[in-house]
């Protein structure tokens, strides 16, 4: 099939962007169309939901207009666990909570389920950030949180739900399209059991009826069509996004390296064993079904946390610069735990990271090069550890390929060489080309014959 036009709305923690991939055949085509920042605020801190709405609707109009018509497709891809309540018209009936908040914690310990039962109910790591735990923490603050909800929704389903159904932009009247949760962004949250469509049996300590998830629906679909335009189910999970960048055929570990440092495998099925509930191990859902298994480290969001603080206290230096000030730093030898709770919350980063260094490495932190390559060594460490993990756990001991923004990033890729002498470095918009290839795929156009337009581009084979 020739001649497609797809647009990717790829959500990310500090930015929004539209990706217009034109397929002619033989070949994919990308453009930026649409980019706006954004990020989580206020007390408690909750995402701006007309904010993000209101791009992905101007995306939309943005390719429309380039293109002379609509688009194709259209497909979203965004972070995971997070939700909002939403009434029958997809309008909102709580606010869309950061998973950065402290309901995450409270729910967890209201809770008080064994670790390892949660591991083995829905193969999904405990952490305070699980939808599961972010559910009964919000219970727990207000017991009528959810009054006048029908549906909880992922943050990525209601943006495509959103563009499914409501009148905007080229679309002069509303459309009635049922709720769902994407089978890839569901996989992250907790809520499910091993072959997620039910829910997990401790649901019912939620104190919630069941009816208000809704049914889980498979990834690679149509959710409805505008005109000329499907809105399609397209991977919904940044990270599944990600790992499909890579085509079905890729046999070894990735690391997909944003604001988290993900590193994961395929495997037909969910690895729950006692070893790999051990090594945090979580397990998600793919783009064409099969399983995830992954280590979720803090990434790169530590060195966005310190570009943030820099550029609040006035010094708003250029990515380019603070790569020749990570080069020049002269550091000893020393990591940090990039999972320590300290560097996953907001606030001045630099102090942080200068002062556990002092206290755990005994090294004294001078200047902003130095703070830098010290995160930067500490994620490659952790993701190091991590490919080590799942290469025990899995049998898979191929390639090694990085995906994501680290791609960008000269000082973390050559630190990575230094553990990956054969390192893959693929793409860096990872996750919007796994969301645009996943459309054409739902469109008909051969897997085989993206493949061979990947092979022309990025070398991801598994020897």
């Amino acid at each position: 099939m020739s001649n497609l036009n797809v647009l990717a709305i790829d959500l990310g923690s500090s930015a929004a962007r539209g990706i217009l991939g034109s397929w002619n055949g033989v070949s994919l085509e990308r453009h930026e169309i649409l980019r706006v920042s954004h990020q989580a605020s206020g007390v408690p801190l909750v995402w701006n939901l007309t904010k993000i709405s209101n791009f992905a609707r101007s995306a939309v109009s943005a390719a429309a207009k380039k293109l002379g018509r609509l688009p194709d497709g259209v497909g979203v891809c965004g972070w995971g666990v997070d939700f909002l309540g939403v009434d029958f018209n997809n309008v909102p009936t709580t606010p869309a909570r950061a998973y950065r908040g402290p309901q995450g914690v409270k729910g967890r310990a209201i809770l008080d389920l064994a670790d390892w039962e949660e591991f083995c109910e829905s193969g999904v790591y405990p952490q305070d950030i699980n939808s599961f735990y972010q559910v009964a923490g919000l219970l727990a603050e207000q017991k009528d949180y959810f009054a006048g909800t029908q549906a909880i929704e992922f943050i990525a389903d209601w943006v495509a739900r959103d563009l499914a159904s409501a009148a905007y932009g080229p679309f002069n009247e509303c459309l009635e399209v049922p709720a769902w949760v994407s089978a890839g962004v569901a996989s992250t949250s907790g809520f499910f059991d091993l072959n997620r469509t039910d829910l997990v049996p401790s649901w019912n300590r939620i104190g919630l009826a069941p009816e208000i998830i809704p049914p889980v629906a498979p990834e690679l679909s149509v959710v409805a069509k505008r005109d000329e335009m499907s809105v399609i189910r397209a991977g919904s999970h940044d990270t599944a996004c990600a790992a499909y960048s890579l085509g079905a055929d890729f046999s070894g570990i990735f690391i997909s390296c944003g604001s988290w440092a993900i590193v994961g495998a395929i495997t037909e099925k969910p690895v729950v064993n006692r070893s790999a509930f051990v090594a945090g191990i979580t397990n998600e859902a793919t783009t064409d079904g099969r399983n995830r298994v992954q280590v979720n480290l803090t990434g790169m969001w530590i060195v966005q946390e310190c570009r943030r603080y820099w550029e609040q206290e006035g010094w708003k230096p250029s990515y380019a610069e603070l790569d020749q000030l990570t080069f020049a730093a002269n550091l000893p030898d020393g990591i940090l735990d990039v999972s320590n709770p300290e560097l996953i919350e907001p606030g001045n980063m630099p102090a942080k990271v200068t002062r556990l260094a002092k206290e755990l490495l005994g090294i004294e932190l001078h200047h902003p090069g130095e703070i830098l390559a010290l995160v930067h060594r500490s994620v490659a460490a952790a993701c190091f550890r991590a490919v080590r993990d799942l290469q025990e756990l899995t049998g898979v001991s191929k390639a090694v390929a990085l995906i994501g923004g680290g791609v960008k990033d000269p000082y973390f890729v050559q630190v990575l060489r230094q553990y990956f002498p054969k390192l893959i470095v693929a793409d860096a918009e990872s996750s919007a080309l796994g969301n645009l290839t996943a459309q054409l795929v739902t469109l008909g156009v051969s897997e085989a014959d993206i493949a061979a337009w990947r092979s022309t581009k990025f070398i991801c084979n598994t020897n």
